[in-house]
């Protein structure tokens, strides 16, 4: 009876975490992660959390009683099989971009995406490929600061042209006067 009891508990917790990542997170992916190791899970893990992500593999019927009623309705073709869950930061090209490089590194054809929700919105795994192309958070940001910062420094540049030819203009009448 007791261990009935623990498993209960554990059951709960797990279905409470599950709900906290969920919250926590921007979105989801989630892959059939059958054939990875206990050390390529943890290597995955390592290179998702870069990106502000987790991974964790979830048991279907735990995972749907996370989601509730109204959400596991959505994800029902999703959770059937082993299922491991990416939990989406704020950095979701980043993670998908992590995700997609390590399963081609590993080269075990039987990791695939299932789908995605980002957004609200129900994703492909062919969606999944073409936002894991997309250029990253940080590169974004590096181009919208070059472009911002482009007109200042042109800006920059023809004031100081400006400055020079006056300080040049005065050295000559200055040079003019010594010499008469």
């Amino acid at each position: 009876m007791a261990q009935k009891k623990t498993r209960h508990a554990r059951r709960r917790q797990k279905v409470a975490a599950g709900k906290e990542w969920l919250q926590q997170s921007k979105g989801l992916i989630f892959i059939d992660y059958r054939g990875l190791t206990v050390s390529e899970q943890e290597t995955l893990g390592r290179r998702l959390r870069k990106h502000g992500s987790r991974f964790h593999v979830v048991k279907n019927t735990l995972f749907t009683r996370s989601l509730g009623e109204e959400q596991a309705g959505a994800f029902a073709d999703f959770l059937k099989g082993p299922t491991a869950a990416v939990f989406l930061g704020d950095d979701a090209v980043g993670a998908s971009k992590a995700l997609l490089d390590f399963v081609r590194e590993i080269r075990k054809p039987e990791i695939v995406v299932k789908a995605a929700w980002i957004e609200g919105k129900l994703l492909s795994p062919a969606d999944v490929v073409r936002i894991s192309k997309l250029p990253s958070r940080d590169q974004l940001v590096a181009e919208l600061v070059g472009v911002l910062e482009a007109p200042i420094a042109e800006f920059v540049g023809v004031l100081d042209g400006i400055i020079s030819e006056f300080v040049y203009t005065l050295d000559a009448i200055v040079s003019q006067k010594e010499a008469a």
